[in-house]
């Protein structure tokens, strides 16, 4: 029951996730009246009210840049819980913990669970299953999205959050979405996708060089360390490059020369559209 209770790098997750809030959220609302106290060992956990203000607070928008703060805060916390273990292991003392506050903290655990479910709902009425979580240089954690997976929709579904209104849309939504197979009236777990073949890997298209301006300078000098353009008009990426560490070597290279601001401006940019199109 405390694993469930105090499991708060779980929290961190609200904006991120939907699986792990969808679950979490169907056990914890079956708990809040079943405890009838509770123990707990020290070392004590970093208080969640540094990181979770208040209830008011859960329906405002997270910012990318107090997703870093949360993010930070969560693993000084569990560096420190875990520095205090190895060094002076468990002391076997207990402390009583009030049920009011254990209810307090499971029901504003709730309300943030239920935000992350409800933040995660797409416009076609399914709901996004893993995200992807990237710390820019900013100071700031970035969110974007995978395509849909039926493990999310099996998860919100079983949430209990859902009316059952809510609950026949997304049934509905999954019955016209990629993940249907009419042929064998059943669902895959995420849609047949269209993978590029040989010929046409490594082709940057003209509408990705031109969101840079670092690559449509290089282009235009003729520089070839990073792309280059072939007889057809086509881009494509230096053919020696076998990962994205082998870019950022080269543009760590050009940081120091006369693309400087433009590296510093574009890195980012540059490697999502070598991700994208490799």
């Amino acid at each position: 029951m405390l694993i469930r209770i105090f499991s708060f790098f779980k929290i961190v997750l609200l904006g991120l996730f939907i699986i792990v809030p969808a679950t979490i959220y169907s056990q914890q609302k079956d708990s809040v009246s079943t405890i009838d106290s509770s123990l707990t060992s020290r070392p004590k956990a970093i208080p969640l009210t540094k990181i979770i203000q208040s209830s008011e607070e859960v329906n405002e928008e997270i910012k990318s840049t107090e997703r870093k703060l949360i993010l930070d805060a969560l693993g000084a916390a569990g560096s420190s819980y875990r520095n205090q273990v190895y060094t002076h292991a468990f002391s076997g003392r207990k402390e009583t913990i009030s049920i009011s506050d254990l209810k307090d903290f499971i029901t504003i655990s709730l309300q943030y669970l239920e935000h992350s479910i409800s933040v995660n709902k797409r416009e076609d009425n399914l709901y996004h299953a893993y995200n992807l979580m990237t710390v820019n240089d900013d100071n700031s954690v970035s969110i974007s999205y995978l395509d849909e997976m039926l493990e999310g929709q099996v998860a919100v579904l079983s949430s209990k959050y859902l009316s059952s209104e809510e609950s026949l849309s997304v049934l509905n939504a999954m019955k016209s979405s990629k993940l249907f197979r009419p042929d064998q009236y059943s669902y895959l777990l995420y849609p047949y996708k269209e993978l590029k073949g040989f010929i046409e890997r490594n082709t940057i298209s003209a509408a990705a060089i031109s969101t840079s301006k670092l690559l449509q300078q290089l282009v235009a000098d003729e520089n070839v360390q990073i792309l280059e353009k072939d007889v057809n008009g086509a881009y494509h990426f230096n053919g020696n490059f076998k990962n994205a560490n082998d870019l950022k070597a080269v543009l760590k290279e050009l940081s120091e020369s006369s693309y400087t601001e433009l590296i510093n401006q574009d890195t980012q940019k540059v490697l999502q559209i070598f991700l994208q199109e490799k």
